[in-house]
């Protein structure tokens, strides 16, 4: 059938091009928006992905640290039992949303607030920390005795820790002569905004429209009628599912409006928006699952990668946090976040590591087993270093017998593992000979290592 035989076909919807042609010029005169020009809201910048995705990152990564206590002496640090307040700040959520809630704070207001009122310890130190919503705390100034003080909803004007109730934790950007840091999401609200706005125009156009998918031109005059009936009849040709060929008599020409979406501003505009954001947050665009256009950024491992994240992005946090928690527990101890948590390397890795700590006479074979969640070994490995006499029973647990053919198999592995590392390839016969082996009492000649080797026999 026909173009013009079914020109009295009923009408149908009009399908409109899959693409948004956009200029920035048009984004930027865009006067019916929900999001205004002046400084953007909490609630609207978490409408837009990048935004979102760097505050979890950076939250989610300090929330997941364990948190040490350290004392301070003047020959060490030494571990010690954390305090109430360290394990628990509130009971009214665990110790992790708690920090996941104070870095959401930091990253959208620049500071942290939370209620000390009177739960303090015999040394007047806190014993909790309820944190509270920084848009209740308002009035942020210094007074001229020099004391920081805050207004908060419902309870009206209050000091700062150690002065007032109040603790406070500043994240960075603070400026000269005040306690109090910027907001990132003022300072990030004018590309957080052009963002919403172009992310908004796209979602409009597929139920506003804004132009036509297409034109047909005549070279005749048409009444309203026959313009009606000519479309209709069109569409029915090319409706989505029709296989009809499209006739069309010689008065008529057919113009497709559509944009290319690989050469648009929009898009382009949508990937500045994301880069512009992971700038703010000083996050990889990589760690929110986004390509920087123009670019490549490699590594040569994750660990790498873990390392420049940690150093650039989230340090800076953490450095706040641990300052803000060393104030509120008794001197001379302080309050450590243990990046080492996160910064979880392979095997090979961790095992070089644990050589070099030992070594250096920096660590004992017990710590470096802890770390590795295996039971320690005897007192005599509690010494910094490796013990010049290893008991191979006490280090196989299997002191007064022998270890049968499985076990003797997983001893192998490990030692294998630990030759030239921890411990030398003659050592490591003596251990095997000790759990029941039965090796040579010595390495073949052909086997010994030559002068200028390491005990693993590596060149040195």
């Amino acid at each position: 059938m026909g173009l013009f035989r079914r020109a009295l076909a009923p009408a149908a919807a009009e399908v409109r091009s899959q693409f948004p042609s956009v200029t920035l010029e048009q984004i930027a005169a865009m006067t019916v928006s929900s999001y205004g020009t002046g400084p953007i809201t909490e609630d609207e910048a978490l409408h837009n992905a990048a935004a979102w995705a760097c505050i979890d990152v950076l939250a989610t990564t300090v929330s997941s640290l364990p948190i040490d206590v350290v004392l301070a002496t003047a020959g060490a640090r030494l571990p010690t039992l954390p305090p109430a307040v360290i394990t628990r700040p509130s009971p009214l959520v665990s110790r992790r949303v708690w920090l996941y809630q104070l870095m959401y704070s930091l990253l959208t207001d620049g500071n942290a607030f939370g209620w000390v009122g009177n739960n303090l310890d015999r040394d007047l130190n806190p014993t909790r920390i309820d944190l509270m919503h920084a848009s209740g705390v308002t009035n942020r100034t210094v007074r001229d005795d020099g004391v920081a003080v805050v207004t908060i909803r419902g309870k009206g004007e209050q000091a700062l820790w150690p002065h007032g109730p109040v603790w406070h934790v500043a994240g960075k950007m603070i400026p000269p002569g005040s306690p109090f840091a910027l907001s990132p999401l003022d300072y990030a609200g004018t590309s957080l905004t052009a963002a919403l706005q172009a992310e908004g125009y796209g979602a409009r156009f597929f139920t506003d429209g804004g132009h036509p998918s297409a034109i047909l031109h005549s070279d005749k005059e048409l009444d309203e009628g026959m313009a009606k009936r000519i479309k209709a009849s069109f569409y029915a040709a090319i409706r989505p599912g029709s296989r009809e060929v499209a006739v069309m008599g010689s008065g008529l020409q057919y113009t497709q409006v559509q944009s290319d979406p690989n050469n648009t501003q929009f898009i382009e505009l949508i990937r500045f928006a994301v880069e512009q954001a992971c700038r703010f947050w000083r996050v990889p665009p990589a760690m929110v699952y986004s390509a920087v256009s123009g670019q490549s950024v490699t590594y040569a491992n994750v660990s790498q990668a873990d390392l420049h994240y940690l150093k650039h992005s989230a340090d800076g946090y953490l450095l706040a946090i641990e300052e803000a928690f060393s104030a509120i527990v008794a001197a001379p101890r302080i309050v450590k976040l243990n990046r080492d948590a996160f910064l979880k390397s392979d095997p090979e890795t961790r095992l070089k590591i644990h050589k070099l700590a030992l070594d250096a006479r920096l660590r004992t074979v017990n710590e470096a087993r802890v770390l590795e969640d295996e039971a320690g070994f005897g007192p005599e490995f509690d010494v910094p270093g490796i013990p010049p006499m290893v008991n191979a029973a006490a280090l196989l647990g299997t002191e007064g017998r022998s270890l049968d053919p499985v076990e003797l198999a997983g001893a192998l592995q490990k030692i294998y593992l630990a030759v030239g590392k921890v411990i030398t390839a003659q050592e490591a016969r003596e251990i095997l000979n000790r759990a029941g082996a039965n090796l040579a009492a010595a390495l073949p000649p052909e086997l010994v290592p030559p002068p200028d080797t390491d005990p693993g026999g590596q060149p040195q």
